[in-house]
């Protein structure tokens, strides 16, 4: 469940990226980096970083509103992205395990991931319920558009 924006305008950060369990996440990640990320993925994609929206899903194909990455990209996509992390000194444990990089289905997915591995720091507990959440939004996702 998502929190509302932090004040009334459009685009201001937002105080929890998400919330997991009853737990709350502080979005920490920042805008600027958060920018980042989406730009060096927008390259890898060979698209224009305005499309790089929460909602849209990476192996979605365009015409049904994604942005047509293939699993292929989605490794480029988990090593710029951890490239990043370790040039900005941000203090995630690195590599990202395969078993989370599964989990990033959409663009909110990177700033989700990253608040939810911060939080752990304090309560390990929180990347395994995340994990947990976002399997079952997979499967629930996939049973609808099996339908």
């Amino acid at each position: 469940m998502s929190h509302p924006e932090q004040g009334p305008g459009v685009g201001t950060p937002r105080l929890y990226s998400l919330e997991i369990a009853g737990h709350p996440i502080p979005n920490v990640m920042g805008e600027e980096l958060y920018r980042k990320a989406k730009g060096k993925i927008a390259e890898i994609l060979g698209i224009k970083p305005e499309k790089m929206r929460d909602e849209k899903i990476f192996i979605e194909s365009e015409e049904n509103g994604g942005l047509g990455a293939d699993s292929l990209d989605m490794v480029e996509i988990v090593m710029a992205i951890e490239e990043l992390y370790e040039e900005e000194g941000v203090g995630i444990k690195l590599p990202i395990p395969d078993e989370e990089a599964e989990l990033i289905g959409r663009v909110g997915h990177i700033r989700d991931h990253f608040n939810v591995r911060m939080a752990a720091e304090e309560n390990p507990q929180i990347l395994e319920l995340w994990k947990r959440q976002r399997k079952e939004e997979i499967a629930a996702y996939q049973a609808q558009q099996q339908s």
